[in-house]
């Protein structure tokens, strides 16, 4: 949750934006959960889903206006402004692929 108001305890993720321009409740950020047959893919990603909660001012995705609804990220990079505040918020997805090396000794024990 991003927005003018500082979270209850325990609400975990919650930015908080002091500007007469943001909402108390601006933009919730929603991220989608990685499937197990992702790990194979190089290019999967977690869905990620930005709802503006029907501010006065709004919210802009790569300069388009999402007052009032939902807006996938699909980019690889998306620049969202939230009301009128100064600074932009960049959100940037890398996707990456780990490996391992495992020797003889590893995969069969010490003997």
């Amino acid at each position: 949750m991003i927005g003018r108001v500082v979270p209850p305890p325990g609400e975990d993720g919650a930015f908080t934006i002091v500007d007469k321009t943001v909402s108390r409740q601006h933009l919730r950020v929603e991220v989608g959960d990685v499937g197990s047959s992702d790990s194979t893919k190089t290019e999967a990603r977690s869905k990620i889903t930005l709802e503006d909660l029907n501010t006065k001012i709004g919210t802009l995705v790569n300069g388009e206006q999402i007052r009032g609804r939902k807006y996938d990220l699909t980019g690889e990079e998306n620049v969202v402004t939230v009301g009128r505040y100064k600074s932009r918020f960049t959100y940037a997805i890398f996707p990456h692929q780990m490996s391992a090396l495992l020797t003889k000794l590893v995969l069969h024990g010490s003997r």
